[in-house]
């Protein structure tokens, strides 16, 4: 129960900012992180991927979304993956995340080069898992 770690990607990873803020999470790792304003938060998911290209773009105060206050509270380990090349979520928001993080016993964040939002290369998957295992194992596990 001490050794708990979760990894969500996107919409995964605002669902795992919740969690971990309620519950006693020791390792986290984001990637893509998006995060929903209250309008985002009351309209049905096909909505938002409609609007996938430009909704979260239009996001100009990440800040004031529940999923800032939720990474706020997070006191563990925190690795944030960006894809260099996201059309979806801009770098902004996961920065915004980062930086917020600010009670965190350690945190990193790595940008895997030429990636979009989908890791559709073998190669930017085979990174995000290897970075992914390494980071819990060496938190989880080893530390």
């Amino acid at each position: 129960k001490d050794q708990i770690g979760i990894c969500g990607s996107s919409l995964g990873a605002a669902i795992a900012l919740i969690v971990a803020s309620e519950k006693k999470v020791k390792s986290l790792v984001l990637r893509t992180p998006a995060v929903y304003t209250k309008e985002m938060m009351t309209m049905k998911l096909g909505q938002i991927m409609k609007r996938q290209d430009s909704i979260f773009a239009e996001i100009k105060n990440p800040a004031k979304t529940e999923f800032m206050r939720a990474v706020a509270k997070f006191s563990g380990q925190l690795l944030v993956i960006v894809s260099a090349q996201d059309t979806i979520i801009p770098f902004l928001i996961p920065r915004a995340i980062f930086l917020k993080a600010e009670r965190v016993e350690e945190k990193n964040l790595v940008i895997i080069k030429g990636a979009g939002h989908v890791l559709t290369d073998p190669a930017w998957k085979d990174e995000f898992y290897k970075l992914t295992e390494k980071w819990l194992v060496e938190h989880l596990i080893s530390g």
